[in-house]
């Protein structure tokens, strides 16, 4: 569970070096998301939803990977279009997807070891963090200058009530 933790910590963190046409994630998604996978592939013998998400984290570390190097070169796939709102919104349900079996796994693992993971606290923020991006990105569509900021410092400010919960 660990490395799972490590790897939504890298993933959840944002901060990016710009230059020129490229962009440098210094926390790398795809090193986010191995991570992630290590943890799903621990947990796997454990509980069968995270053997179930191995696929999934396996797809996860590919197309991050696949974004990673876009961006370095300076091909943004997402935010531009019809076509880029597409991916990102995609991207965004699977994400949103993982999560949840995430905490349906450790409510699993909660039950089986009559331990407490937090899964009910996890629950309340994972639906926070859903109905802000929903709103944030229907707003963000509607006037994008503007909510660009807003939106960066609150899904920061989610993501770290969501970190701090799980250590």
């Amino acid at each position: 569970m660990k490395n799972m933790l490590i790897g939504l910590v890298l993933v959840f963190l944002d901060i990016d070096l710009n230059f020129g046409v490229g962009k440098m994630d210094l926390l790398p998604d795809p090193i986010g998301f191995l991570f992630v996978l290590e943890g799903f592939q621990s947990l796997q013998k454990k509980n069968l939803i995270f053997k179930n998400l191995v696929e999934h984290g396996t797809l996860m570390a590919i197309y991050s990977s696949f974004l990673y190097v876009f961006n370095l070169f300076g091909f943004y796939l997402g935010g531009n279009g019809i076509v880029g709102l597409i991916c990102d919104s995609l991207c965004a349900i699977h994400l949103f997807y993982v999560l949840y079996q995430i905490i349906l796994g450790v409510k699993d693992l909660e039950a089986k070891n009559g331990a407490d993971f937090n899964s009910e606290k996890l629950t309340a923020y994972w639906k926070a963090y859903l109905i802000t991006y929903v709103v944030t990105s229907i707003v963000l569509f509607a006037f994008p200058s503007i909510v660009y900021h807003i939106q960066k410092a609150f899904f920061f400010f989610q993501k770290l009530q969501m970190l701090k919960l799980t250590f």
